[in-house]
């Protein structure tokens, strides 16, 4: 649901405890906005929040606010005045920054007629006085050494200082994923100074100007059998400080109507790119470490295995990092994975041990680390190779943010995550009922003296939406994002 009130939610971005607090953009209280907004980013090296806005919000198609210092309440800037983006619509925005900068760049989609079909990025600056579109952007179709074709539209985006990452749909009305086998991640290199986009040759060996496929033959997808990923729909996640790429997918272990016993998925890709931007992808545990027998596994939470007759869905919602300050590192996950299609459960977030060696060259960073072994250094160095290595969501009490589920039905809602130091935030994006809260809720590691989370505080909730009590309906809306 798209609101046009925009609330700071102060209890994550400052030490002490606040209500909310309306931010005022260019509409008349209490709407923020003349129009609701869109998509969100939040800069944490500046404290920026930076919104985008439906059609027709004029120079504030694009916002940017500071978070609260003092007793000053900030307001939103325009800085969506371009001709590519004043009064369209923005379907996505990321940052396109580095660790620490305080001088952020972002990345941006607008709607075109019909919502997926935009196919060209814009890289602007803070401020946006330097505003950059790119060509159409190339699927990943064509020889090798020839350059792909246009694409249908694009998915979703994020970005780092010096590329953006664009999930694409195959060219010809086709998808990202699905039935389609050449849709993928484009990868458009961005100048950090005149933020020109060009896009790159993404495939490794070859030179053409392309996208590099994901589909349902990926082998970093794969261990066995053809499974069914749901098109259209991928999570995405850079983390500056391993140099990764995470791309996360909704998936059947077997194709409808097929399959056999022992059909096996990920949902999970680590990629890398390099300084020309060629992505390679690898897995994020070996194949060997989920072999064919052993039965249904529905508790690896970004992989399953399914048995006989019954495909297992894995379902990636979103994707974050948490890098704690005892020094070890986590992939956040929004994840469901179930025997039963028609229900993937949404209300768990869980945490995956990951591989830190400091050195982006070396293939492991980035990937599962071995649950067993203890950090070195307050690091996890050592990969997932065996099945005994994976983290299982029945017997692993690390893995499980907030100590269970976030109190809302299986199927409710998870709209945003955000982890901020050794937390986690997640905003809920389902209307609160007797049987659902809503607003945002958090928490926190538990870590042993090595470094490691051995659990987490219970779900507790950090605020309360801003009209939690309206006059003229029974419920609660939902909270959309921070």
């Amino acid at each position: 649901m798209k609101k046009q009130i925009v609330f700071l939610l102060l209890t994550i971005f400052t030490l002490q405890t606040f209500s909310t607090v309306r931010i005022a953009g260019n509409g008349t209280a209490p709407a923020s906005f003349t129009v609701p907004v869109t998509t969100q980013v939040f800069d944490p090296a500046t404290g920026t929040f930076f919104v985008g806005l439906d059609s027709n919000g004029g120079d504030y198609a694009i916002s940017k606010a500071l978070r609260l210092f003092g007793s000053a309440i900030p307001t939103f800037s325009a800085i969506g005045s371009d001709d590519f983006l004043k009064d369209q619509p923005i379907e996505f925005l990321a940052l396109a920054t580095c660790k620490g900068s305080k001088t952020p760049n972002l990345a941006a989609v607008t709607e075109a007629d019909n919502p997926l079909e935009q196919t060209m990025v814009i890289a602007l600056n803070n401020g946006g006085t330097i505003v950059q579109q790119s060509d159409a952007l190339k699927d990943a179709s064509s020889l090798v050494n020839v350059n792909g074709a246009d694409t249908t539209g694009i998915v979703n985006i994020v970005a780092n200082k010096n590329f953006i990452f664009a999930a694409v749909r195959e060219s010809g009305d086709g998808d990202f994923a699905g039935a389609s086998v050449d849709g993928g991640i484009a990868v458009v290199g961005l100048n950090p100074t005149t933020l020109a986009v060009t896009q790159a040759a993404a495939i490794p060996s070859d030179s053409g100007i392309k996208a590099r496929n994901v589909n349902n033959t990926t082998p970093e997808i794969v261990i066995a059998g053809t499974p069914e990923i749901t098109e259209n729909v991928v999570a995405l996640h850079w983390d500056d400080q391993l140099q990764r790429l995470y791309i996360g997918l909704q998936l059947l272990t077997e194709t409808s109507g097929g399959g056999a016993a022992n059909d096996r998925s990920r949902a999970i890709i680590v990629a890398q790119v390099d300084t020309t931007g060629e992505l390679t992808f690898t897995r994020f545990f070996p194949d060997a470490a989920l072999p064919g027998a052993g039965g249904v596994r529905v508790d690896l939470i970004i992989a399953g295995r399914q048995d006989v007759d019954e495909p297992v869905a894995v379902d990636v919602f979103h994707i974050r990092t948490l890098h704690a300050t005892t020094g070890t590192s986590y992939l956040i996950v929004n994840s469901g994975v179930t025997i039963d299609p028609a229900l993937p459960p949404r209300h768990f977030i869980h945490a995956l041990p990951l591989v830190d060696l400091q050195d982006p060259s070396i293939v492991t960073q980035g990937t599962l680390a071995d649950k067993n072994t203890a950090p070195v250094a307050c690091r996890f160095t050592t990969a997932a190779a065996a099945e005994a290595d994976l983290t299982s969501s029945v017997v692993d009490a690390f893995s499980i943010v907030g100590a269970g589920p976030i109190p809302i039905p299986p199927d409710g809602i998870i709209s945003d995550i955000q982890t901020v130091h050794d937390a986690v935030y997640v905003s809920i994006g389902t209307a609160q009922t007797d049987n659902s809260e809503a607003g945002i809720f958090y928490s926190h590691i538990q870590s042993d003296t090595t470094g490691q989370i051995v659990r987490w505080t219970p779900w507790t909730k950090r605020a309360f939406p801003a009209n939690g009590f309206p006059d003229d309906a029974p419920l609660i809306d939902p909270v959309e994002f921070f």
